[in-house]
């Protein structure tokens, strides 16, 4: 009922790649690169014009080209990661091996772009980043919703 009443009817939607799963029905990724492609099959079914998925040590995003500036959704997703960084309450947050991986493996899938971490495939821009990680976080709760909150308010929604 997700994926065929209320999906279509909204513009955006941000996840991990569990609810990916859940909501494609079958196995998703299992690398970065499969995820954008999951992620493409779910926009195509749905109509939605951004998908926005975070998981351990990176975020990646696509959006209907000319929708956004993807200078400035990158921007966004790392305002997020600092925003989840900090909500989580932890110390020393750093990028991850796994973050900069998936940033390189998306660039070898669909190809290097005039910015490390934007490239586009068909109808999409594609943005990964790598995501902040803390250590000695306090608290998850509401963490998967700060990252997508985040990430969607501070977005520029028009190129124009």
């Amino acid at each position: 009922g997700i994926v065929d009443t209320i999906l279509p009817a909204a513009d955006s939607a941000g996840m991990n790649e569990n609810e990916l799963y859940l909501l494609l029905g079958h196995r998703t990724g299992p690398d970065p690169a499969g995820l954008v492609r999951d992620m493409m099959v779910l926009a195509d079914r749905t109509g939605l014009s951004r998908i926005h998925l975070h998981t351990y040590g990176y975020y990646l995003e696509i959006r209907r080209s000319g929708d956004a500036i993807p200078e400035k959704i990158q921007e966004c997703l790392l305002f997020a990661a600092k925003a989840a960084a900090d909500h989580a309450g932890g110390q020393g947050a750093r990028v991850t091996r796994e973050g900069v991986a998936a940033v390189s493996q998306v660039t070898a899938a669909y190809g290097e772009g005039s910015v490390p971490g934007i490239t586009s495939s068909g109808p999409y821009d594609i943005i990964a980043v790598p995501a902040l990680v803390a250590r000695e976080i306090r608290r998850t709760v509401g963490l998967g919703d700060v990252i997508s909150a985040s990430a969607l308010a501070a977005t520029s929604w028009k190129t124009g």
